[in-house]
């Protein structure tokens, strides 16, 4: 174990693994309390850095985050990932990253959330777990199949189980097991000289009266003669007392209890970098000559809500056994000085607050090409008692749960909930917010094309490089084909809207070619095509003759596209030349330009004719 004194020395040494291993990923999953997009885009970066893959090959890949529905704020809407809110009763506190891939599982547990905090100026405390194949432990595993996500199914199915019997390795354990602190002493010795407890969050003092309800008073009970040393966040230093983070009370009850002073030390962690937010619990004993240490770190504060209660939080943590001396070095890394007494500190209550989040809605999902949202509510709620927005603007719900005629812009990715009647009485009701779901192209797979699509409509699907500003589409703007030109109003310019369709097609290569593209993702592409070929019929009548030569153009770069994406070794790997053929054959006989122009007609033969 480490305290990361580094930035990002975590996501460093992970990517340094993903480097080494030169293998692809197949999904990448995220849990954290509160959540960041910023942090966890950059995080996405250098993961494909790391593989040497270009950054919009993640999109073909399931990625998700969970975070808790309570502490879920917005983030900027991404076509790499999803963000999912936990759906169930307990509060959802692990902090996890697991990549898989192709041969491999490599995993990051610890205590720092997906944050900027979290992965750049907190002290926290992070393991890397590389296995070296697809296992991973059996309560991590059971921990996936409850939550919602496709990168966790992916993961799941992918793996097996693994766990190390000899407790020297140490052994990896969620909530769901049942309460982390049980588990944790089950197997201690008695006889203990030491306990050390990091963390910045205890417990209230007002929730566990008496004390021996609590964590503190259940390790007290269990080691009545060993000594205490507590390592809180340092805040500030006035020239008199020194003040750290915590509530004074609750230290009071369990200096009381213990009835010596002499056995209780409080050690200052200074905020280098940045404020400690690692959790750690050491039970150091004798193991005949040798002095060993219990260790317990990951998700959970010492308190009694994540380690003594049943189905309260959802935490993960590991539990080792290590020698003593390794303990101490991480110790003296802190830097915290000498331990001081209780008479001697100032004490600052960490900030809590007593707000019910009005969270009324569980899932939101966008279809871009009927610009409409679905919504799920949660628990009782319903569009009766919830007034929905979307940034400023209040937004209406249908008697089918649904809002028509919904743009997605660069800014919000997620609705506003407010009820309808505040509460007065109790805790302050605050707004919630849930997540909008923007469906990858294989979930677009299971359902059917809209009759009343445009032809621009068709050649949005395509989909284009995301580095070209031309060529974008999406759920964020438009196809290329609906920019208007600056200088007079109109549709812009023939040679753009070539350059358009011509940047579309290599980016369709490049899909077709990538070993991250699926069977269906294949199937889904080819599909669109067709539908592009159909949809740009030249002979309409209500066609000017600029729009039946553009028309024909797009027809003639199809024929050619496939014609040339058959014989692309990459693409021939894939076993997709027979169907690529079969398709250039039926768009060669119905390739018909008579209604155009002579020399309109000879240039569009020549684009559509000319490969070897």
């Amino acid at each position: 174990m480490e305290l990361e004194r580094d930035k990002a020395s975590a996501i460093e040494r992970l990517c340094a693994r993903l480097a080494a291993g030169r293998s692809q990923p197949r999904a990448i999953l995220g849990c954290s309390f509160p959540f960041d997009g910023s942090i966890f885009d950059e995080i996405l970066k250098r993961v494909a850095d790391a593989l040497q893959i270009d950054h919009s090959d993640l999109k073909r890949i399931p990625i998700d985050v969970i975070c808790d529905r309570k502490m879920y704020r917005e983030h900027t809407p991404s076509e790499r990932y999803r963000v999912h809110l936990y759906q169930g009763p307990e509060l959802f506190h692990p902090k996890l990253l697991i990549v898989l891939l192709d041969q491999a599982v490599i995993w990051i547990s610890g205590s720092g959330n997906l944050t900027q905090s979290g992965y750049r100026s907190n002290r926290e405390i992070a393991l890397i777990h590389e296995p070296g194949d697809r296992t991973l432990p059996k309560s991590l595993r059971r921990l996936l199949a409850r939550l919602p996500s496709d990168a966790a199914r992916t993961i799941r199915a992918s793996t097996t189980d693994a766990e190390h019997t000899s407790l020297q390795f140490g052994r990896f354990t969620t909530s769901l097991d049942g309460p982390i602190g049980p588990a944790f002493l089950s197997r201690c010795p008695r006889d203990v000289r030491e306990v050390h407890l990091l963390a910045p969050f205890f417990e209230q003092a007002a929730t566990v009266d008496p004390i021996d309800h609590g964590w503190l008073g259940t390790l007290r009970s269990r080691f009545p003669r060993a000594k205490y040393r507590f390592y809180l966040p340092r805040l500030s230093n006035d020239g008199r007392q020194l003040c750290v983070q915590g509530d004074r009370a609750l230290f009071e009850q369990f200096a009381n209890e213990l009835g010596n002073d002499d056995r209780l030390r409080f050690f200052p962690v200074l905020p280098d970098p940045g404020p400690l937010h690692g959790k750690l619990v050491a039970i150091v004993y004798r193991n005949g000559q040798a002095r060993r240490a219990r260790i317990l770190l990951g998700s959970p504060n010492p308190s009694r809500r994540a380690l003594l209660l049943p189905r309260r939080n959802i935490e993960v943590a590991w539990i080792a056994d290590i020698s003593g001396s390794r303990l101490d070095s991480f110790l003296d890394y802190l830097n915290a000085g000498e331990g001081r007494r209780l008479s001697t500190l100032r004490f600052e209550p960490p900030d809590r607050t007593s707000e019910q989040v009005w969270s009324a809605l569980s899932r939101v999902v966008l279809d871009p090409a009927k610009r409409t949202l679905s919504l799920t509510w949660m628990d009782a709620h319903d569009r009766n008692d919830t007034s929905v927005y979307y940034g400023k603007r209040r937004l209406a719900v249908d008697a089918d749960n649904q809002i028509h005629a919904f743009e997605i812009d660069a800014v919000h990715g997620a609705l506003t909930t407010v009820p309808k009647i505040s509460k007065r009485k109790g805790p302050r009701v605050v707004s919630g917010h849930c997540p909008i779901e923007v469906p990858l192209v294989d979930q677009m797979l299971i359902g059917t094309f809209d009759p009343a699509m445009t032809a621009e409509d068709w050649l949005s699907l395509l989909g284009s490089d995301p580095s070209n500003g031309l060529a974008r589409n999406g759920p964020l703007r438009s196809g290329g084909s609906q920019r208007r030109s600056s200088r007079n109003g109109e549709p812009f310019a023939p040679s753009d809207q070539v350059r358009n369709l011509a940047s579309r097609l290599r980016y369709t290569l490049q899909r077709l070619r990538s070993p991250f593209w699926s069977d269906a993702e294949c199937d889904f592409t080819l599909r669109i095509l067709q539908g592009i070929y159909d949809s740009h019929e030249p002979s309409g009548s209500d066609l000017m003759m600029e729009q039946r030569i553009w028309r024909g153009w797009v027809r003639a770069e199809l024929v050619r596209f496939v014609a040339i994406a058959a014989w692309d070794r990459e693409v021939r790997e894939k076993r997709l030349s027979s169907r690529l053929k079969e398709i250039e054959q039926d768009f060669r006989e119905r390739l018909d330009l008579r209604l155009l122009p002579p020399t309109a007609q000879k240039q569009l033969l020549l684009v559509a004719g000319g490969v070897s």
